[in-house]
């Protein structure tokens, strides 16, 4: 028995050790920074946070952030409204490629929009490693770094995992994309 523990915990050493299973997020500024219309101190802006997941998943939501007068910390402000698309990314050399469709919009949309395609430039060796990221559209988007990214990967898995469910469609089916 103990002979088993042990070869179980030196299978997950070495299958495990090295890996990162966290998401990388991206958050890409999409206009400048504001005076909030309810607290003038603070700043708003729009954003585009972009979720790759190591299996091959990807998600971006468009959203607005703010960043408060003293601790000049950045959040993504979730009851001001976003939309949010799902999909999958592939990796060739230093490109990125992702598809993403429409999984939650914050109003009826008539016609829904059509799934988007998204194209970045990584620096580096690998994209979850690497140490930029840059989106083809515009890479002078200004980025930004938010500590706690756990808020924004719980209402992105909520959303696209209520949308197959109650649409039928898998968004999320990536294959290879390790």
């Amino acid at each position: 028995m103990r002979l088993l523990i042990t070869l179980l915990t030196m299978s997950c050493i070495c299958s495990c050790w090295g890996k990162d299973p966290s998401p990388r997020v991206v958050v890409e500024r999409t206009s400048g920074w504001n005076a909030s219309p309810v607290f003038p101190e603070n700043l708003t802006a729009d954003a585009q946070i972009i979720v790759f997941y190591s299996d091959g998943r990807f998600g971006v939501i468009n959203g607005i952030l703010g960043k408060s007068s003293r601790g000049h910390e950045v959040s993504v402000l979730f009851g001001e409204g976003y939309s949010i698309f799902s999909g999958c990314w592939t990796v060739t050399g230093r490109e990125v490629n992702a598809m993403a469709a429409p999984v939650y919009l914050p109003s009826p949309i008539t016609p829904k929009p059509e799934p988007r395609k998204y194209e970045f430039v990584i620096s580096g060796n690998g994209l979850m490693t690497s140490k930029g990221i840059k989106n083809q559209l515009d890479t002078n988007r200004p980025t930004e770094s938010i500590r706690n990214i756990r808020p924004i990967t719980d209402i992105l898995e909520s959303r696209t995992k209520s949308f197959e469910s109650s649409s039928g469609s898998i968004v999320w089916q990536c294959v290879g994309n390790k």
